[in-house]
């Protein structure tokens, strides 16, 4: 998994409570670290470890390359995590084109006008 936001968590909780391994890897240093106050994002952090999510935070991925039938994420220094399957969840700008054009006001939600 590639990004440790709410989302990239969240997909991460379920692989895991369908019992697969997950490997969750974060740019910055702390997961949840740009969305929650870090007392907060530790204590999540903390829990998701204790149900097996590896963290790996303050790792930059900048290439994944097919290796047999698995995939490797590899950084700036060539370290690799392989992996089977790559999930990516990463960036929080909204995607509005749908509200745009049925020309539904920004940021109001629609409540069954637009």
């Amino acid at each position: 998994m590639v990004g440790a936001r709410l989302i990239g968590l969240e997909v991460a909780a379920t692989a895991r409570a369908l019992g697969c391994g997950i490997t969750v890897v974060e740019a910055v240093p702390e997961a949840l670290g740009r969305v929650l106050p870090p007392m907060i994002a530790q204590a999540i952090t903390r829990l998701h470890q204790h149900h097996g999510v590896d963290i790996l935070a303050g790792l930059q991925l900048n290439r994944f390359e097919q290796v047999g039938g698995m995939v490797a994420a590899m950084d700036q220094n060539s370290t690799s995590i392989v992996a089977d399957t790559v999930v990516t969840a990463v960036g929080m700008t909204p995607a509005t084109s749908l509200a745009e054009r049925v020309r539904c006001p920004r940021p109001s939600p629609c409540h069954g006008s637009c």
